[in-house]
């Protein structure tokens, strides 16, 4: 991987809770951590406290939970005031638990005069206004991040005179709500929504995009995406291929969210059997020797935070060191014909598995919940990376972050372009103000090699989780409770998390997670306000969109289709004689031909989830056409080499 790719401060403790490092790592790696080299910005006096800032969101929840924050006088036991006071042990355990910065990586700390900026800044911080969130589940995590950050929360809406000069984090679930906002947020202020992400982040989308560079890449470039087809467009390229093939593969359909509908398949007639009439559907090659622990199958939620971006640069983007581990809840099985209708074995959707009575709640402590030797259905990402360093021979937690970093850059690097179109009337090609944390669900292999599942627009802030209540206990009336009455806390609830009557409480692997996701994010766009070029936190790392092939790429395309007139016209006979018309003079390519290309394009297959022009997601069928026509004018010349003289000015 290009060095300039992962940029990782080694300042980052956040492997494991200090205390559970304890228990959990060989006594000899605890001392020989120490070591005369002391850590940046704990040389002070031996009594010194590690700032909030500084220390981990486990580190600062163990203290809380003592009756203290760092730096407070409320009394710890004789243990924890050892573990958090004495800098020596802070030092000595940092370096027991602290990855090495992985290779290739630029490492850099930041200067004291940084760290000095950030302290100073975060006593003010950032409103932040929740007005635009529907629900109980989002508001409570941003009502508890604001807590622990100490920023004010409102929800109201701003008064006009005011909204420009204020410095506001508008937290919106809805496209429309962004829309309305935007014209009205002042410079230093952010929506936390991209125009145009729900269509980027489709299913069926992203591997029509993936399809559109493949010929303009490194056959390696998109290795993490596993094989994928788009029904009913490639039902025959994937009839033929299950013909020949002794191949699992999962179909999803495009619409499709939280699991349902999804089944494997082997051969043609079990598809046509499962999937009549060719539905609309996405289908990929079955990932079959998935990595395990305990026999089980997961995957992996990755919280990618994009920031900002514009016509000429990419969205600043950081990826999450934490995140949440979902479990099967069955032992995994090589898929056979006799097997593969066990989802709970095969899928690891969470929303699935919960329904299990064999799912496993995490525990209600930190001890609990990022113990090494966990069997929970959901897990810290962190706590499941020791065990899968103590349980699979080979396995390096920075070669795992950097394979993920890879697929994130890629995968950002297809985003970025088409993410500057949707904004630019509104932005006039300037900074977008938007942020927003997407969900990379990622599958590793027996190889460790990394798959990109899918990617999520809105992957859930919930922080509460469903347990289900004995009804011989409940009350006639909270028997009778109207199903989506309530998701109060402690009360009876019907909602659809569960099918029979249950209860909701706050999870508190999903609050240790989801915290740390979305305070990192904000305390980033603090940075940005403050004026810092480029942000850095202790619990992310940077990922590097800014010259990747793919984004400076598609930047070109989209110049081009942008000067053609968008879709309204490029497609259009004229605007292609126009604009291409000079290739027709060598007879390889004519005029008609040109025709041709613009009545084959006169439709899209591209889907649009989000209401606001739609039409940016035409640029990769401009690109389509594009190569389509390089293949005619310049015979025998390589795509990319054909696609270079397209673009050249007339």
């Amino acid at each position: 991987m290009p060095a300039a790719v992962l940029r990782m401060r080694p300042s980052s403790p956040f492997a494991t809770l200090a205390e559970h490092s304890l228990l959990s790592r060989p006594s000899s790696a605890v001392s020989n951590a120490s070591s005369p080299n002391s850590r940046p910005g704990n040389a002070s006096s031996p009594n010194s406290r590690p700032s909030v800032l500084e220390s981990t969101p486990e580190q600062r929840l163990l203290a809380n939970s003592c009756g203290t924050a760092y730096g407070g006088n409320s009394p710890l036991t004789e243990g924890q005031d050892a573990l958090l006071d004495g800098t020596s042990h802070y030092d000595a355990l940092l370096q027991a638990v602290e990855p090495a910065a992985p290779t290739g990586a630029s490492v850099r700390s930041p200067s004291t005069t940084t760290r000095r900026r950030r302290a100073q800044g975060s006593m003010s911080g950032l409103k932040v206004n929740t007005v635009g969130c529907v629900g109980r589940s989002s508001k409570d995590l941003y009502s508890a991040v604001c807590e622990e950050l100490g920023w004010p929360e409102v929800d109201v809406e701003p008064k006009p005179q005011t909204a420009k000069k204020d410095n506001t984090i508008f937290c919106v679930m809805q496209t429309n709500d962004m829309l309305e906002r935007l014209p009205r947020i002042g410079r230093n202020s952010w929506v936390s929504r991209y125009i145009g992400c729900p269509d980027l982040c489709d299913k069926g989308n992203f591997a029509r995009m993936c399809y559109a560079v493949k010929d303009f890449c490194d056959p390696h470039e998109f290795s993490f995406n596993p094989r994928t087809w788009v029904l009913p467009d490639q039902y025959n390229e994937l009839k033929a291929k299950l013909e020949k093939s002794k191949k699992t593969f999962i179909v999803k359909p495009e619409d499709g969210s939280q699991g349902d509908g999804i089944f494997l398949v082997k051969g043609s007639r079990d598809l046509d059997i499962k999937l009549p009439n060719s539905r609309s559907a996405v289908v990929q090659q079955y990932v079959e020797k998935p990595l395990l622990l305990g026999g089980v199958k997961f995957d992996l939620r990755m919280y990618v935070c994009l920031i900002g971006g514009s016509d000429r640069t990419p969205p600043k983007v950081f990826l999450c060191k934490e995140g949440l581990a979902r479990f099967c809840t069955e032992k995994y099985e090589e898929p056979m014909q006799s097997n593969m209708n066990k989802c709970m074995g095969h899928l690891t959707n969470y929303s699935l598995n919960k329904r299990s009575d064999k799912f496993e709640h995490a525990g209600e402590t930190l001890e609990s919940v990022f113990d090494p030797a966990s069997t929970a259905s959901k897990r810290p990402l962190t706590a499941a990376l020791t065990q899968m360093e103590r349980e699979c021979p080979g396995f390096e937690r920075d070669s795992f972050y950097e394979n993920v970093a890879s697929l994130v850059q890629k995968s950002v690097a297809l985003m970025a372009p088409v993410l500057a179109a949707f904004a630019r009337p509104i932005t006039g090609g300037g900074e977008m103000p938007s942020f927003q944390i997407l969900g990379f669900d990622v599958l590793l292999g027996h190889d460790f090699m990394a798959y990109l599942l899918e990617i999520n627009n809105s992957p859930s802030l919930c922080i509460d989780e469903a347990l289900p209540l004995n009804v011989d206990d409940l009350s006639p009336k909270e028997l009778s409770t109207p199903v989506g009455l309530t998701r109060e806390k402690g009360k009876v609830c019907r909602c659809m998390d569960m099918a029979h009557p249950h209860f909701h409480q706050q999870a508190l692997v999903d609050v240790v997670v989801k915290k740390t996701a979305m305070g990192g994010a904000f305390q980033l766009l603090q940075q940005l306000k403050e004026g810092t070029e480029e942000p850095e936190h202790q619990d992310f790392i940077a990922v590097d969109v800014t010259g990747d092939p793919v984004f400076e790429l598609l930047r070109s395309v989209e110049n081009r289709f942008h000067d053609c007139g968008g879709a309204q016209k490029a497609f259009t006979s004229g605007s292609l004689r126009k604009h291409l018309g000079h290739l027709c003079s060598n007879g390889a390519l004519e005029k008609h031909d040109l025709d041709t290309l613009s009545q084959k394009f006169r439709f899209t297959n591209l889907r649009s989830r989000d209401s606001a022009r739609p039409e940016a997601m035409r640029l990769f069928d401009f690109l389509e056409l594009l190569r389509q026509a390089g293949a005619r004018a310049f015979r025998g010349a390589a795509p990319m080499d054909a696609l270079g003289r397209m673009l050249q000015p007339a």
